[in-house]
């Protein structure tokens, strides 16, 4: 009697056992298509999905991140996010922002409006050349030396009257003139009234001249 209960309960038990550790576990079939840990971590906080894998669906269904601080190394995997309007990612440890060119696609409508990657050590800025949604942009405390793809942003239609665009004072020299590139990106964010901060210094067009 024992025995058969023990065998009527075991499938059961066994199968729930089996279901738990599929969904606490990392992917079994080896694909996590986001693989810094910190960066998955907060994703998974945005979508109260603390255990399992992230798929594809899932990062589709993102539409705001804020991950401030957390010691992100790779946003890999943000290029499924395709339907992200704001994303906080200051003061972390990036360099490579490659995947943001997937946020670009225009059959999206560009919804990022909202973009805050300061306090990184980005260098390349390239990808911001097709967000052409953005209305706000922070990339003070990089090292970043070319600003052309930001002017691309520009003229392409990028930014509107009232956005805003914070760089950091590294693009002044040190007898007070601008970096050269710097420059130029900021005479067509002010032809079109976006506010310009250099630190906490808001630039205007006198500024520039």
């Amino acid at each position: 009697m024992k025995k058969n209960f023990v065998s009527k309960i075991g499938i059961p038990v066994l199968a729930i056992c089996v279901a738990l550790l599929m969904a606490a576990c990392p992917c079994l079939d080896g694909v996590q298509l986001v693989p810094d840990a910190a960066l998955r971590h907060a994703i998974q906080v945005e979508l109260q999905k603390p255990l399992g894998c992230l798929t594809e669906a899932d990062l589709q269904s993102v539409h705001s991140l804020y991950a401030q601080g957390v010691g992100i190394n790779s946003i890999d995997g943000l290029e499924y996010c395709v339907n992200l309007t704001e994303l906080d990612l200051s003061d972390n440890n990036i360099a490579d922002i490659g995947p943001l060119n997937s946020l670009s696609n225009q059959s999206t409508g560009y919804p990022l409006h909202y973009l805050d990657l300061s306090g990184n050590i980005v260098e390349n800025i390239q990808p911001l050349a097709g967000l052409l949604g953005l209305d706000y942009l922070d990339l003070s405390g990089n090292v970043i030396a070319e600003w052309d793809d930001l002017t691309a942003n520009v003229t392409n239609g990028g930014f509107d009257e009232g956005g805003t665009v914070i760089a950091d004072v590294s693009v002044e020299f040190g007898d007070g003139s601008l970096n050269p590139s710097f420059e130029v990106t900021l005479n067509a964010l002010l032809l079109k009234n976006v506010n310009v901060l250099i630190g906490e210094v808001i630039v205007t067009s006198s500024d520039a001249s």
